[in-house]
């Protein structure tokens, strides 16, 4: 089949509606390979080997550890025999799933990173992944290797695809023609660059956004924020809490027109976020930097049951606040990005 090219690709506002068709039979497989780690070996064999997806690609199941530790994220490695690049292979790393992975995910302090820098866990997490795929990336020698994860596993993956695009220590176990991407869901906010960094993983890493997934906002310095909001809250009372915010949204209102009081959900994240700019509405001693979701990053809702996909900046998805709404955890599991790929 046609490859999706990842870095050229855009979606404008006129089909705000859509994907290109590539791009999202690329995602669904993705999501589907994703889900069969989390169920454990017999359900990626039975993905490879049974589905519709798998037999298209000819998969064969090369590696699979399904048990997480420390730093050391359960995963899979797949060869499809009937791709038309050539050799290729899938890597799908699992999230959150045990104790282990949310001490990894605990971690979640900037370590460096080429010329950035990257939640810790996930860096750590990506350098024990890498000693392991080492001997099969040799070996193989493919022509492309895509990266796939949801949640902390796709914080994995994007380090990987750094570490692979620049790292010394990396550079001869790939041919210099082969392809690396990756593919994330549910990705939590892991880097700060660098140019080095930023541009590896623009040209490397599509991440996708589903709603108000909480995972996506999740960041050291978000959790600051937050912090310091009901900080504010509890020292100024609900009452006098309340004032302020709809201030804020006057403000908003009377800067560009742009408030609905009723239904405006974007104005009210830009509301949010005006918030947490706000020297008074936040924590006064951030600890890090602040990270940010790697690679191209398309934001996808469904409101009032109508679809809308939109590719966003870093920056505008880091100005979100962490949204306490109701659906904000089931936005993040993989049925809900399935639910929402299959209606654009």
């Amino acid at each position: 089949r046609a490859e999706w090219d990842s870095s050229t690709t855009s979606i404008s506002l006129e089909s705000a509606a859509n994907l290109p068709q590539l791009q999202k039979q690329d995602a669904l497989f993705a999501v589907g390979l994703v889900e069969s780690a989390y169920k454990g070996p017999d359900s990626v064999a039975w993905f490879a080997e049974l589905s519709d997806e798998g037999i298209d690609k000819g998969l064969q199941v090369l590696q699979q550890i399904v048990s997480a530790r420390l730093h050391q994220p359960a995963f899979c490695v797949l060869r499809c025999s009937s791709s038309s690049v050539g050799e290729e292979l899938v890597v799908a790393v699992r999230g959150l799933d045990d104790v282990t992975d949310v001490l990894t995910a605990s971690e979640a302090e900037a370590a460096p990173l080429l010329d950035g820098y990257c939640h810790r866990g996930a860096l750590l997490s990506a350098l024990w992944l890498m000693d392991q795929l080492e001997p099969l990336l040799r070996r193989h020698s493919p022509d492309m290797v895509h990266f796939v994860g949801h949640s902390l596993g796709g914080a994995v993956v994007s380090a990987v695809a750094a570490l692979l695009h620049s790292d010394p220590r990396y550079r001869d176990c790939l041919p210099s023609s082969t392809v690396v991407r990756a593919t994330t869901f549910g990705c939590p906010p892991t880097v700060h660059g660098g140019p080095t960094l930023l541009r590896a993983l623009r040209q490397r890493v599509t991440s996708y956004v589903n709603g108000d997934d909480i995972v996506s906002r999740l960041s050291e310095f978000n959790v600051e924020v937050l912090l310091g909001q009901a900080e504010q809250c509890q020292r100024v009372g609900v009452d006098e809490y309340a004032r302020l915010l709809a201030q804020r949204r006057r403000d908003e209102k009377n800067d560009d027109d742009q408030w609905d009081a009723d239904s405006s959900n974007a104005a009210f994240s830009r509301a949010r976020a005006s918030l947490s700019r706000s020297p008074s509405f936040t924590s006064s001693n951030p600890v890090s930097p602040q990270l940010l979701i790697p690679g191209r990053i398309f934001r996808m809702q469904v409101e009032y049951g109508v679809p809308t996909v939109q590719e966003v900046s870093a920056e505008l998805m880091a100005e979100d606040c962490i949204p306490l709404l109701p659906n904000c955890i089931r936005d993040h599991r993989l049925f809900s990005y399935r639910e929402t790929l299959e209606l654009l």
